[in-house]
């Protein structure tokens, strides 16, 4: 049996045994699995772990509450292991197109929490496509929760947060602003210069932030203004 018949055979159990021991044994068997298929680069089968355990949630067919309460933190936990996904470092850049778009997929399943890990991947070099995927999937995270914007910047480093600025200017106004106008006081540079570039870009509504700049310390910054 190919690595996926037998993924998609553990999955069948969870709707058979009502055991909770056994349940748990097989949840344990998945983890390992999915931890391991980024090691592996086998990032098919991470999709169909993660996906089918959305499937079994939603199919209605756990009666037992700590059937229930099980897959619910199994998959919390999975979707939001940021840990798991570092091997992605070193590959991301160079991986091959159908590899990536099983990725997008597996994304869209994933919560907040691995956001900051995946924002890391956008100053990678990596072809347009790739770089449009992390893209996405880091707007989808952030929008989701725009409440993880703070940590998020703060624990960015600068190369990262310039990469951050045009996906938040696809946020709600009144949020986008916000967070620019911290990123105006930035210690570095280049930070300073794509939030102003940014700003110039909204137009009017940011002349009075835009003005702040005519004191920036860095004269090419005061020149843009």
């Amino acid at each position: 049996a190919s690595v996926v018949e037998h993924l998609n055979m553990l999955l069948d159990m969870l709707l058979q045994h009502e055991d909770k021991k056994d349940f748990s044994l097989v949840l344990e068997v998945l983890n390992e699995e999915y931890r391991g298929s980024f090691v592996r680069h086998d990032f098919e089968s991470a999709f169909v772990i993660l996906y089918g355990v959305c499937e079994v949630m939603n199919t209605g067919r756990l009666e037992a509450s700590w059937a229930r309460d099980l897959l619910g933190t199994f998959y919390d936990q999975m979707s939001s292991d940021a840990e798991s996904l570092k091997p992605l470092t070193d590959i991301w850049g160079i991986l091959e197109g159908q590899q990536a778009e099983t990725l997008q997929h597996l994304f869209q399943l994933l919560n907040t929490p691995v956001v900051h890990f995946l924002a890391t991947l956008l100053t990678v070099q990596q072809p347009q496509p790739h770089e449009q995927i992390i893209d996405h999937a880091v707007f989808s995270l952030i929008s989701r929760d725009t409440g993880c914007l703070e940590s998020l910047i703060a624990g960015s480093d600068e190369k990262t947060i310039v990469k951050l600025i045009p996906i938040l200017s696809r946020l709600e106004k009144e949020i986008f602003w916000k967070h620019l106008r911290k990123l105006a006081g930035h210690p570095a540079t280049q930070v300073r210069r794509k939030t102003l570039s940014q700003m110039l870009e909204e137009g009017d509504s940011a002349s009075s932030a835009i003005f702040e700049f005519l004191h920036d310390r860095d004269v090419s910054i005061r020149r843009m203004v």
